[in-house]
């Protein structure tokens, strides 16, 4: 029997520093790493994982929180299936932020 694939695009979200990065790289990679260096515009990366008999791809997307990036976040959305919202418990602004995050209108695929 042919094992079963999945395929999911999640991207995560949140105000620049609040340590977007660092929590995709332990997911991903099970590590911890001390350096800090901001991302610019997006980064991409995959975690796959098996459940029972099915093998589910994520397709993790990692945007900047800067403000320079703010309009292109809505195309990073098209196809997502799911989205992480990241705060720094340590700075309370960045919590406050929170609700903008979950304003950004997606843009829906283009029909095909």
């Amino acid at each position: 029997m042919s094992e079963k694939q999945l395929v999911f695009k999640v991207v995560v979200l949140g105000d620049e520093n609040v340590g977007k990065t660092s929590v995709i790289r332990k997911f991903v990679d099970d590590k911890f790493h001390a350096d800090y260096i901001p991302t610019i515009g997006s980064d991409f990366t995959i975690k796959k994982m098996k459940y029972l008999n099915v093998t589910i791809n994520l397709n993790i997307w990692d945007i900047g929180g800067q403000k320079q990036y703010e309009n292109r976040r809505a195309f990073y959305l098209r196809g997502t299936q799911g989205v992480f919202i990241t705060y720094d418990v340590t700075r309370d602004d960045t919590y406050c932020n929170v609700p903008s995050w979950l304003t950004i209108k997606r843009v829906e695929p283009l029909p095909t």
